[in-house]
């Protein structure tokens, strides 16, 4: 059987490597930003513009904008992904 490599994300890799920035982040935030990050983080992911809409981006893009206080993310990840298609096409 081969021995496969998971890469992770774990809060206390993040600890340690944001340990001198003087960020005040929510700690529950964090943690769903993390959860949404390993959930994709060894997949094979479509080109950006496949990923709008799908559950895994969306979930990852609401959990980021949530992290960084975005006032209504919903509505402002709508927002970008609109523009992000209209700019494609």
């Amino acid at each position: 059987m081969k021995n496969t490599y998971r890469k992770e994300v774990s809060l206390k890799t993040l600890s340690m490597q944001w340990s001198n920035c003087v960020c005040a982040f929510d700690i529950r935030v964090l943690q769903k930003v993390i959860v949404n990050i390993n959930k994709i983080l060894n997949k094979s992911l479509p080109p950006l513009w496949d990923q709008l809409y799908e559950k895994y981006r969306y979930e990852l893009d609401l959990s980021v904008a949530e992290l960084i206080e975005i006032k209504n993310p919903e509505k402002n990840i709508e927002s970008l992904y609109q523009t992000l298609i209209d700019r494609a096409c």
